[in-house]
């Protein structure tokens, strides 16, 4: 007995002294079993991450990568069950903005453990904070993962942003009523505002991942008449610009050739909705520098632009021009009726201007 009680008081011993070494960072005490304590995350967060991204030794690494994990859901868990009238000052919003890229990048991660833990944790994190447009944490989010597909060294990193992108517009569709989408689509509008912010970035890298967020969300996109209606136009319009500012990239990085196949998306859709833009809407966005917004507006701006000094986007309209034609009323269905209805509307000095 007297040994037992020994044993039992070193190991309280024991005990202190470890809670004694923490320094302060006990801000609860735990002496009942009901008691619900406060853990404050802010002094691990930053160690526990540095040894899952960077640690050495495997054991530490999975060992910090678990613990990680750990840590997330207990944030979403918190998250879920937080009441309505949540206090801004009490949200992890500046915890995830630090969290994220480093889920996002431990989903790529060489260490097989950490890819199975966070790859599916990241497509968890998208499908709960795409019910919440309008909160800070989804901007964060969102940021995140565009700033993923511009990475310039890692083609896991920006493969896999790309999916991530895509199932972020796939899970904001899911969260959105018809009604809703028509009007004010309130993520979709975020995706869309930072892809064409990103394709007319003087930065190729940009530019580069703009393309690669349009050739992955395209056959989602396709698929919803009322976001086609909207923003197909602008759509167009933007990945002209970036063909253009593509026009001295390095080969190597293929800008070219990924807007090129934005553009091709572009009228496929343009193409099989002929009818749909024959007609203007007024849910549908007008491009800046256009009045009206219909098939025939998009396709005399594209003669337009057949001018310009950029051989790949001269060519690019030209190739539009001609696929978009047909689609048009008997009059106007060719290249040299467009060319002869511009004459006769603006005179033949508008297209020597050209």
């Amino acid at each position: 007995m007297q040994s037992g009680r020994t044993e039992v008081q070193k190991l309280k011993l024991e005990v202190l002294a470890f809670l004694g070494s923490l320094g302060g960072r006990v801000e609860s005490l735990c002496d009942q079993q009901e008691t619900k304590a406060d853990i404050y995350l802010d002094k691990f967060l930053p160690h526990t991450c540095e040894l899952a991204m960077s640690s050495s030794n495997r054991q530490t690494k999975v060992v910090a990568c678990e613990l990680l994990h750990s840590f997330v859901i207990l944030l979403l868990g918190n998250d879920a069950t937080r009441p309505a009238g949540y206090s801004k000052k009490n949200s992890a919003e500046k915890i995830y903005s630090k969290l994220f890229p480093v889920l996002l990048s431990l989903s790529v991660d060489m260490e097989q453990v950490a890819k199975q833990l966070f790859e599916p944790l990241v497509f968890q994190l998208i499908h709960w904070f795409t019910k919440f447009p309008k909160r800070k944490e989804t901007s964060l989010l969102l940021d995140t993962l565009m700033d993923g597909v511009e990475s310039v060294n890692n083609s896991a990193l920006r493969e896999f942003s790309a999916m991530c992108v895509a199932e972020f517009l796939r899970w904001s569709i899911k969260h959105t009523s018809v009604e809703q989408q028509r009007k004010n689509p309130e993520n979709v509008k975020q995706l869309l505002r930072r892809m064409f912010s990103m394709a007319r970035h003087p930065g190729s890298g940009k530019r580069r991942g703009a393309c690669f967020v349009y050739n992955h969300t395209y056959m989602i996109l396709r698929e919803e008449e009322s976001l086609i209606d909207k923003f197909t136009m602008e759509i167009l319009v933007c990945f002209i610009d970036c063909l253009a500012c593509a026009h001295a990239d390095d080969p190597s990085l293929e800008t070219h050739q990924e807007a090129k196949k934005c553009l091709s998306h572009v009228k496929r859709i343009l193409k099989a909705k002929a009818q749909l833009f024959l007609e203007p809407s007024k849910q549908r966005r007008i491009p800046l520098g256009w009045t009206t917004c219909t098939l025939k507006d998009a396709i005399l701006w594209l003669l337009s632009q057949v001018g310009r000094s950029e051989t790949e986007c001269r060519h690019a309209c030209t190739d539009l021009i001609s696929n978009l034609a047909p689609c048009l009323s008997p009059e106007l269905n060719s290249r040299h009726k467009l060319i002869q209805y511009v004459v006769e509307k603006q005179g033949i000095q508008y297209i020597i201007d050209r």
